[in-house]
Parts: C-alpha cells; structure tokens; sequence
C-alpha cells in the first residue's frame, strides 16, 4: 500500500513540477515578447493618445454644431411636453365632437326612417289611386 501511496505522491509531484514548469516557461516568454515588442507597444500607446487628442480637436470644431443641435432637441422636448398638456383637452374635444355626430347620424337614420315609411304610405295610396283609375276607366269606355 506504502508503494503504491509513493508512486501516487510521486505522480502527483512530476505533474505539479511539468505544470509549474509549463507556466513558468509561458512567463519568460511573455517577458521576453515585451522587452522586444517594448519599443512598439510605447509607439501603439503613443498612436491612442494622438488619435483620442484628435477626437477631442474634432469635437472641439464641431463643438458649436453639436450644443445647437443640443438645443433643438430641448426645445423639441419641452414643446412635446407642452403640446402633452394640451392632448387631454383635444381629446375631451374630439370626444365631443364624435358623440355629436352619433347624434346626428341617429337624427338622420330616424329621418331616413320617416322618409322611407312615407314612401310606402305614398306608393299605397298611388297603389290605391291606380285602382280607382282602372274601376273609372270601365264606366269610361
């Protein structure tokens, strides 16, 4: 049991040893791509902090544009905001106005109506009108 628990132990250890070796050997290669490369990652960062100076020179000549444009877009929001309180009162509005028209249409569809039922009343007594005609016509001829 002593051997196998050594040989265990051992294993252990030899891959601890390969695995510390392992990243060992990856830091002492990263340390010497950063001594070579040093010079080219000062001129990259040296490169970012031109290009973000520039952005901010850009800004700068725009700066009068954009603070317009910050305008226009708070007086469009305030009058948005303005119009807002007026909405409750076109609304109030166009309901009335809806329900006068239901009103009107009930006006005329009740209208409609009464024409219609004169219409019959005026075509039964044209009905009746052309029976009295018929019944003088006999006596005519």
């Amino acid at each position: 049991m002593s051997k196998l628990f050594n040989f265990v132990v051992s294993k252990k250890d030899e891959k601890y040893d390969k695995k510390y070796q392992t990243f060992k050997e990856c830091g002492s290669l990263i340390s010497s791509f950063l001594e070579k490369k040093k010079e080219k990652l000062e001129t990259g960062s040296y490169f970012l902090k031109i290009k973000e100076l520039y952005s901010v020179l850009e800004l700068y000549e725009h700066f009068d544009q954009l603070f317009e444009y910050l305008k226009k877009r708070l007086k469009a929001i305030k009058e948005i905001y303005d119009n807002s309180d007026q909405f409750s009162n076109l609304l109030v509005n166009l309901t009335n106005a809806i329900k006068k028209n239901e009103e009107r249409f009930q006006n005329l569809v009740t209208k409609y109506q009464e024409t219609m039922n004169t219409f019959e009343d005026f075509y039964s007594t044209l009905k009746e009108l052309n029976e009295i005609d018929d019944s003088v016509k006999k006596y005519l001829i």
